[in-house]
């Protein structure tokens, strides 16, 4: 049920599946999907297009060849649906969160304050969470953040590499690959890299929270 939940997210966030609202204005509250132990609950709008998105998840999920939950196949029905979004990303060394979160990452789509402003939600400033010296956005939290650059140095000298300065998610994967000739080598560098985002995203996450409850 977990991977499911995941997709069932991803699928909400690229407008593949639309969910309920329940409540007014300001005090509603999106519904679209709720697992139990042993069954589960979708709810939606009514449409053509919802139903047969749906049926495709459900069916991607549950009725691959080998009667069990496919990535691959998931992948191909994300791919074929976004026309003109690049394809998704997998790495098969990570647990199945990290790579939606990679997903998200390299569309500029993570909830930092800058995307939640954008969107019309309310934040108590735009400053990052973790050393609130400048803007939040996808850039200084994974590059420029004085935590990051530190986070990088570490890796650095671990690697044994001089790591370029990375400006944006597809710097650092094409850098990756266009560096290291052995594929075993690039792959090594890929999970270290994509746990060193995601270390650095947990750790905003932590630090904004502890700053918004204590």
């Amino acid at each position: 049920m977990e991977g499911l939940h995941v997709v069932m997210l991803d699928a909400i966030d690229q407008n593949l599946f639309k969910g309920i609202s329940v409540g007014l204005d300001a005090n509603a509250v999106s519904l679209s999907h709720c697992f139990f132990a042993d069954d589960a609950l979708f709810l939606g709008e009514w449409g053509d297009d919802n139903v047969r998105n749906l049926i495709c998840i459900l069916n991607v999920s549950f009725c691959s060849k080998n009667g069990f939950f496919s990535v691959s196949l998931f992948r191909t029905l994300i791919d074929q649906r976004l026309v003109g979004i690049r394809p998704t990303i997998w790495c098969k060394y990570i647990p199945p969160t990290i790579n939606f979160f990679l997903w998200r990452a390299s569309l500029n789509r993570l909830p930092d304050k800058c995307n939640l402003a954008d969107r019309g939600m309310v934040v108590d400033n735009l400053f990052c969470s973790s050393c609130s010296l400048l803007i939040e956005d996808f850039p200084h939290i994974f590059f420029d953040c004085t935590i990051a650059t530190q986070g990088w140095a570490y890796i650095s000298t671990w690697l044994q590499l001089d790591l370029p300065n990375w400006r944006h998610f597809d710097d650092m994967r094409n850098w990756i690959y266009s560096t290291q000739q052995n594929t075993n080598v690039a792959a090594i560098f890929e999970v270290v890299c994509y746990a060193t985002m995601w270390a650095l995203w947990r750790l905003r996450k932590r630090v904004y929270l502890r700053s918004e409850y204590f």
